[in-house]
């Protein structure tokens, strides 16, 4: 067996391993990620209803607009801190 046959048959061994680590590890870690979001997107939409209830949103506000706007208003130099009030801050 030559030297490049030889440097051949290590890269596809190194190559098949890997291979092998990463789709082991993603089909163990998938479904955990698959979870967690699941959970994170009940918690989202379970602080949208609190806010609502609490006169924090109005009911036809999501929370992604309202993280959209402040993020706008941040680059405008729009902060919080420049408000006397929530819904001050909001008007702006």
């Amino acid at each position: 067996m030559g030297f490049w046959s030889s440097v051949g048959s290590f890269v596809n061994s190194v190559v098949s391993t890997v291979g092998s680590f990463v789709n082991k590890t993603l089909s163990v870690v998938s479904p955990i990620i698959e979870r967690s979001l699941d959970t994170w997107t009940k918690i989202g939409m379970a602080v949208e209803v609190i806010c609502t209830l609490v006169d924090i949103l109005k009911p036809d506000e999501k929370v992604e607009e309202i993280g959209g706007r402040a993020i706008q208003a941040s680059e405008q130099g729009i902060k919080p801190d420049d408000f006397g009030s929530y819904e001050e801050y909001m008007e702006a």
